[in-house]
């Protein structure tokens, strides 16, 4: 009678796992489809918008709210985007991989970030041990190290600075802050932001956390006398 007992409960929760897999893959797909589906209306309401901005004859009010249309249309677009990137890291849509020089990827992105940190005078300080080279999708590496860097950027202070280090067991980026953090439970979830004055929508670490746990790495935030660190343990 146990056993059988036994066995009805097992049949009973390999159907629930069954059932919640099963849901989960529909949400994905639900979540996938309204994304690239939301991105043609998008186009098109932001291109609208930009030709109502060449406009001439608008007056300075009429100007202020079409910027504002413009603005939250762009912003929108961003996150659509990330949300079908992020579809695409969970469906495991970027499992070739090649040997990545990470070193050579973050100086690629420091010089793409280069206005950026020259515009908040923002010094950057570098601790690279030999050439580190990862078997990974370089686009999700790419992806990642940019991420981080512009987290660290985004969230610096004017005449801050940047640290970071990279060595066969980890990439550590650190910046100055202005705040220290508070509650860190949450800190890589979807749309979770550190404070309330930033417009980010807060995707992009969770970003570098899906791409972390596709490729089995390890990410680490704490905040230490308003200095932010983020690790990733390889």
């Amino acid at each position: 009678v146990e056993i059988e007992e036994f066995t009805n409960l097992n049949n009973v929760l390999t159907d629930i796992t069954k059932k919640i897999n099963r849901d989960f893959e529909n949400l994905k797909e639900y979540t996938e489809n309204t994304s690239h589906e939301i991105q043609t209306p998008l186009a098109i309401i932001n291109s609208t918008v930009e030709l109502l901005l060449q406009t001439s004859g608008l007056n300075e009010k009429q100007l202020e709210h079409i910027s504002k249309i413009f603005e939250a249309g762009r912003r929108l677009s961003k996150l659509n985007n990330s949300l079908i990137y992020l579809a695409k890291i969970d469906k495991r849509q970027f499992m070739d991989t090649s040997p990545v020089d990470i070193k050579e990827l973050i100086r690629k992105n420091l010089y793409f970030f280069e206005d950026y940190l020259e515009n908040k005078k923002i010094k950057v300080k570098s601790d690279f041990q030999e050439n580190i080279i990862l078997q990974v999708n370089e686009d999700l590496a790419n992806s990642l190290v940019q991420n981080l860097l512009k987290n660290s950027i985004k969230h610096n202070i004017n005449s801050g600075f940047i640290e970071i280090i990279l060595n066969r067991k980890m990439l550590k980026i650190s910046n100055s802050s202005n705040y220290s953090a508070g509650d860190t439970s949450g800190f890589f979830e979807r749309f979770k932001k550190e404070n309330h004055y930033t417009k980010s929508p807060g995707i992009g670490l969770s970003i570098v956390k899906k791409i972390c746990e596709l490729f089995e790495m390890k990410i680490t935030y704490e905040c230490k006398n308003k200095i932010h660190n983020l690790t990733v343990y390889f």
